[in-house]
């Protein structure tokens, strides 16, 4: 892909000369993979799952247009079922707990892990930095402090001069309804889209700190990766991609 990844747009090497990304190529990243994601929610015949959205899955061609790339995990999934119970696979930083803990999965797993990317984009901050103090260390956890203090625009990636406050708060508060512990809270695809191209208003009164963020032994990092996690499964699986914009 001619812009690579979004990961690497964000968090590469400056000497690499990653691609700048203003505030509305941001908006449009965020847009389109909203509209990908809605699209294998809700337009195919039978719903996919992705099971692994995250930066380093959404793909940037030569207008910065979202891609999203890698079904090695994606699963099927009828209309009948709520969630499928499945062994855990996924990246660390992006999985949802009902995911994590008890193996559901549905697609609120991937607009759980939309809603990280979101805030990465937001801040351009990686969702787990253990560079940073452990207060800070997991961008999740570090947007709710700022939240409850008042604080929000604090998270603002410091290169976005041009981004309106009233645009970047309606984008970190849907990005924490999207990562609310309860999966049915957490909005549809479209309802993403919608709210992210004006069409309708964040529901901020449903926003509740999730208990997990409090408990250990759901945001330990596993002792055994000193590197960026992997997914559990094969490193050869194909890129897929899905234009998101119609």
């Amino acid at each position: 892909m001619e812009n690579k990844s979004l990961h690497e747009a964000l968090f590469g090497a400056v000497c690499d000369k990653r691609v700048h990304l203003d505030w509305q190529t941001r908006m449009k990243i965020l847009v389109g993979t909203a509209h990908g994601l809605a699209y294998l929610h809700e337009g195919c015949q039978t719903r996919i799952v992705h099971r692994d959205i995250k930066s380093s899955n959404i793909l940037l061609d030569k207008d910065l247009t979202a891609k999203i790339a890698d079904f090695g995990l994606a699963r099927l999934m009828s209309e009948d079922r709520s969630y499928v119970s499945t062994r855990f696979a996924g990246t660390f930083g992006y999985w949802s707990p009902e995911y994590a803990m008890r193996g559901h999965l549905s697609e609120k797993a991937d607009v759980f892990s939309y809603g990280i990317v979101a805030l990465e984009l937001v801040s351009g901050r990686n969702t787990f930095n253990d560079k940073l103090p452990t207060e800070q260390a997991f961008l999740l956890n570090w947007t709710w402090t700022l939240h409850e203090n008042g604080n929000l625009m604090d998270i603002l990636d410091p290169v976005l001069v041009e981004a309106q406050p009233e645009e970047v708060t309606r984008v970190i508060e849907l990005a924490l309804l999207c990562t609310q512990a309860v999966p049915s809270v957490r909005p549809s695809m479209t309802k993403v889209a919608s709210v992210l191209l004006g069409q309708c208003q964040v529901e901020t009164r449903n926003l509740e700190k999730p208990s997990f963020l409090s408990e250990s032994s759901t945001m330990s990092r596993p002792q055994a990766s000193t590197s960026e996690p992997k997914s559990d499964f094969r490193n050869d699986a194909p890129a897929i991609t899905v234009v998101t914009a119609r």
